[in-house]
């Protein structure tokens, strides 16, 4: 199995944690209990994220299968059978439930998107536009109150001015020794990110944002 799992996800009650290996389209169940695999389902090309849930149907869990642009249902019972693939749009990555349950929410990496889905018809419910590449997010209960104005607790990340926008520079450096490597059977040279100042090792530069121009910083 891949060691590349890049999310994880426990059950309400604990006794399963669910991790998807996104290189491999795997996806892989533990139990807590005995700290065993109790299952490993193949998910699909590039299964980012899953989720898992209780709803009144039973105890599910939600895939996000990036290369097919669908979200997958799973029951956790023994067996792991698939319940449902849901179309949601392109390249589904973060995916988290709400906090009854009743809906999961899908970030949208290639659509600037997220979708609702309601786990009752595992239906997609609405779409909204969140802005550029949505890889991963999470639902927070009350965060508005009921009856409270929308934007009531919302607030935007502060940026700053584009100016203090920090940027890496990546250069190439010939390399002082050509070396041999067994693996590659010559010699070969390497590759290494560069300070752009003598004195600024391991900092982040601080450039004016030239993007807007079809320029990068040199």
């Amino acid at each position: 199995m891949s060691p590349f799992s890049p999310n994880i996800f426990p059950t309400r009650d604990g006794q399963q944690i669910w991790f998807t290996h996104k290189d491999v389209g795997k996806v892989s169940v533990l139990d807590t209990k005995t700290l065993t695999i109790s299952g490993v389902l193949t998910t699909g090309p590039i299964s980012n994220h899953v989720a898992t849930v209780d709803v009144a149907a039973g105890k599910l869990a939600y895939v996000t299968v990036g290369g097919e642009d669908v979200v997958k249902v799973y029951s956790r019972a023994p067996g792991f059978k698939q319940l449902a693939t849901i179309p949601v749009g392109a390249l589904p990555h973060g995916i988290w439930p709400s906090g009854d349950g009743s809906r999961v929410y899908v970030g949208l990496e290639n659509g600037d998107s997220a979708v609702a889905i309601s786990t009752a018809s595992n239906k997609v419910l609405a779409k909204i536009k969140v802005g550029q590449a949505p890889m991963a997010l999470m639902y927070v209960p009350n965060a508005v109150p009921a009856g409270a104005a929308g934007a009531t607790g919302l607030g935007r990340q502060p940026g700053g001015p584009a100016r203090h926008r920090p940027h890496l520079e990546a250069t190439y450096a010939r390399p002082r020794h050509r070396h041999h490597d067994p693996a590659l059977g010559r010699a070969g040279g390497f590759g290494h990110f560069r300070p752009a100042r003598p004195d600024a090792q391991h900092r982040l530069r601080h450039l004016p944002d030239q993007r807007h121009q079809g320029t990068l910083p040199p």
